[in-house]
């Protein structure tokens, strides 16, 4: 009979705290891929132009297939932070910082409808506001995908 005392029970109580972290991970994962293919859809970009990553922060990034008049010799792209919410940037080379057409503000989850009307917007000119510092915000996963799930077809 094995116990949950010393060293093996240690090790145990890790392991099994490791995949209840990597689970939580994989879940929060999962919601945010249904959430940014809604956004993809309502923005008509194709699902090859979204990548993610969940790390101790998650992050992505959709590579938008519209120009803006202000930057017509320049790929754009729309970012979400799980810090900072979405922002609309132009694509610059690796070694050069992005720069910043607008952020959307707010509601870090919003609908996919108003994340594409916050692009038409900013690329009309409609909508620029100035880029704000960033100010890490208390964040819970478990309610953010549970907010991104409103947005998963079924």
């Amino acid at each position: 009979m094995l116990g949950l005392s010393g060293t093996d029970g240690a090790r145990t109580r890790r392991a099994s705290d490791t995949q209840s972290v990597a689970d939580g991970v994989s879940a929060f994962a999962d919601e945010l891929s249904g959430y940014l293919s809604a956004v993809a859809g309502a923005l008509g970009v194709p699902a090859d132009g979204v990548i993610f990553e969940v790390s101790d922060t998650a992050t992505a990034y959709v590579a938008l297939t519209r120009r803006s008049a202000r930057w017509p010799g320049q790929d754009l792209m729309l970012l979400w932070s799980e810090l900072r919410g979405w922002s609309l940037s132009v694509e610059t080379r690796p070694a050069e910082p992005s720069v910043v057409l607008a952020g959307l503000g707010g509601d870090l989850v919003p609908a996919p409808r108003v994340v594409a009307a916050f692009v038409g917007d900013v690329l009309a000119g409609r909508r620029a506001e100035p880029v704000r510092p960033v100010v890490p915000m208390p964040r819970n996963r478990a309610e953010l995908a549970a907010r991104m799930r409103e947005y998963v077809a079924s």
